[in-house]
C-alpha cells in the first residue's frame, strides 16, 4: 500500500484497491515510517495486527540476557524465558506484566527468537574446571592401564558390542 502510494496513487484509489476505507489508508500512511522500520526488522512478521510492545523495557533487557547467555552457550528454555521475564519485571516494578504461552510465542515472533539444542562437547564444560582437572587426573588413572580407560560416552558403544560378541 505504501509503494502504490508512493508509485502516485490516491488515498482514494488505495481505499478502493484494498477494499477499505480511506481513515485506515491515511492511518497508515501517517505512520508509514513505524511500518517500514519494523518490516524490514521482520518484528510483525506471521501476525495479524502490527500492535507496539506494551513493556518495551522488559523486552529490550530479555532479548540482551538471552544473547547473552547463548553466546556462554547456555540451554534456554520457554520456561526460563518466562521466568527471566518475571525476574526483570520485578526488578523494574512493573505490577500488570504477565507471562503466558501467548506472550512468549509473539515474543519469539518478533525477536526471532529460536530454541534449538545445543550441539558438541565444547560448550559443556567451562575452560576453568578443565584447566584443574588436568592437574587431577593422573592422579586418579595411575591404577590403570591405558586400554582399560574409556570415555563416558564410549562406554555405552562399548557394552553393546560386547553384547553382540556373546
Amino acid at each position: 500500500m505504501i509503494e502504490s502510494h508512493e508509485k502516485g496513487n490516491s488515498e482514494r484509489k488505495l481505499a478502493d484497491i484494498f477494499g477499505s476505507g480511506k481513515t485506515q489508508i491515511n492511518t497508515i500512511l501517517k505512520d508509514k515510517i513505524t511500518i517500514l522500520k519494523e518490516w524490514e526488522n521482520f518484528k510483525f512478521r506471521d501476525v495479524k495486527r502490527m500492535r507496539m510492545e506494551k513493556f518495551p523495557e522488559i523486552n529490550e533487557a530479555l532479548i540482551e540476557w538471552f544473547k547473552s547467555a547463548r553466546a556462554k552457550n547456555i540451554p534456554i528454555s520457554g520456561a526460563l524465558m518466562k521466568q527471566k521475564a518475571m525476574e526483570i519485571a520485578d526488578a523494574l516494578g512493573t505490577k500488570d506484566f504477565y507471562t503466558g504461552n501467548g506472550w512468549l510465542n509473539k515474543f519469539r515472533l518478533r525477536n526471532n527468537v529460536v530454541f534449538r539444542a545445543l550441539c558438541g562437547e565444547s560448550a559443556d564444560v567451562d575452560e576453568k574446571l578443565c584447566e584443574d582437572w588436568t592437574t587431577r587426573l593422573p592422579f586418579f588413572l595411575a591404577g590403570y592401564a591405558d586400554k582399560n580407560i574409556f570415555n563416558m560416552n564410549e562406554t555405552g558403544l562399548f557394552f553393546v558390542l560386547s553384547q553382540i560378541r556373546a
